[in-house]
């Protein structure tokens, strides 16, 4: 496998530049929490057929949602849209070391297999406690030492580090839903952005379309051609409007267009 998915041994710098506002401390603190939980790593598996749907919650999920037809993987909020819209996610993926992420896992559920980094807060994983929870080492930037499980790399996002946790269970077909990296009238489902906005908000221009965005955003699209030469043999389907989705089509990612007429 590529060597930009994962590897084991001591943390080489992120080839896709990350920058954590959690400090090297914490993320150590939290590290060495999880560990003494004895909670099982995930396995990696051999190539498969069966494809999974990452689900993100940017807006142009719910134009979307009628696509998922296999697995479904659901980042940080989308977990709780989903289940609004009678979908309980099979994998809720969890991976900021910020205790902020208790906001999102409100709607626990025992047919839900949650995925958290190693780096998560200890709380986050009191909150799971007897639930189905697994976890990885996935690598953020800090020069960390984790010899005995593969540490994972990706995007700097949950919807472009979820795809190479899949590829490393053996997914080979990995759709990829609600991830605009972009603005349409906000950046995500269940967020107010109206202070974001004002400070941060930028224009990009992409193939001859210009999109509103923020730095934090724009940076999954630029991304994406390193993503997809590291995801060997594996296919991926980004639907939407956005940057990233227009970001993938360049790439030669298949491509869905947002379906306006099945809008929820």
């Amino acid at each position: 496998m590529p060597p930009f998915l994962f590897h084991i041994g001591r943390m080489k710098k992120l080839q896709i530049e990350l920058n954590p506002a959690t400090s090297k401390d914490v993320v150590l603190e939290n590290i060495a929490s999880s560990k003494q939980r004895q909670t099982p790593f995930i396995q990696l598996q051999q190539a498969h057929d069966k494809q999974v749907f990452i689900c993100g919650n940017a807006p142009s999920i719910k134009s979307n949602i009628d696509k998922i037809t296999g697995e479904v993987w659901a980042i940080n909020g989308a977990y709780d849209y989903l289940i609004g819209q009678g979908i309980v996610a099979d994998v809720h993926f969890l991976w900021d070391a910020s205790e902020l992420l208790l906001n999102y896992i409100e709607n626990k559920n025992t047919k839900t297999r949650y995925l958290l980094a190693s780096h998560c807060s200890p709380k986050l994983f009191d909150a799971l406690e007897g639930y189905n929870v697994e976890i990885f080492h996935a690598e953020i930037g800090h020069d960390i030492e984790c010899k005995e499980q593969p540490i994972f790399h990706g995007g700097c996002a949950g919807c472009t580090r979820a795809p190479f946790i899949a590829y490393g269970l053996g997914y080979r077909k990995i759709h990829i839903l609600g991830a605009d990296a972009s603005y349409g009238e906000q950046s995500h489902i269940n967020r107010d952005d109206s202070e974001v906005v004002d400070v941060d908000v930028m224009d990009v221009t992409l193939g001859g379309k210009t999109y509103k965005t923020a730095a934090w955003m724009a940076q999954q699209a630029y991304e994406l051609p390193k993503i997809v030469n590291a995801l060997k043999g594996a296919q991926l389907i980004v639907y939407g409007d956005g940057l990233f989705p227009h970001a993938a089509k360049m790439c030669g990612v298949h491509y869905e267009q947002l379906n306006k007429l099945g809008k929820i």
